[in-house]
């Protein structure tokens, strides 16, 4: 069964980095936002470096766009059995040509693990815009968590983010 990508792109006219998945888990579905599954640490990450709580999906938007940061995903259209990336067949992929043109602020994309980086960099690679890698938040990712928060932090210190 195809499924598309359920939520629109978080970002706005003062964006200047963007955090890029690959497609929403399906607890994310569930939850309606990105990185919704309970033992994603993508929020815990982004509390402890920001010193704030962030409840619910309103107040998680808002963080991001205060903090000049957006997310989205990669993957418009795929299928797959499960919310494991090994799992995900990519069908189509966003317009990342067309939405950086209408997103001139952007200036890095932080790719929020491997398999989404290797999707875009298939259909993209030739974007001028600058491309970092991040380790997965995703319960599937072991590295230790406070290796996981240390490299947050210091790409978006070395961004001037935070």
């Amino acid at each position: 069964m195809l499924t598309n990508h359920p939520f629109p792109p978080i970002v706005n006219k003062k964006s200047q980095a963007i955090f890029l998945g690959s497609f929403p888990s399906l607890d994310s579905f569930h939850n309606s936002f990105y990185y919704g599954h309970k033992r994603n640490q993508f929020w815990k990450i982004m509390e402890e470096i920001f010193s704030c709580h962030l409840p619910n999906s309103e107040d998680k938007k808002n963080f991001l766009l205060d903090h000049k940061l957006g997310v989205w995903d990669v993957v418009k259209t795929c299928q797959r059995k499960n919310s494991s990336d090994s799992q995900l067949q990519v069908i189509e992929v966003h317009d990342f040509r067309a939405f950086f043109s209408q997103h001139p602020t952007l200036q890095t994309i932080l790719f929020t693990g491997q398999r989404a980086y290797q999707i875009y960099l298939k259909n993209f690679r030739h974007l001028p815009i600058e491309k970092i890698v991040l380790p997965s938040t995703s319960p599937a990712n072991t590295m230790k968590y406070s290796m996981k928060l240390e490299i947050y932090r210091e790409t978006l210190k070395q961004l001037g983010l935070i």
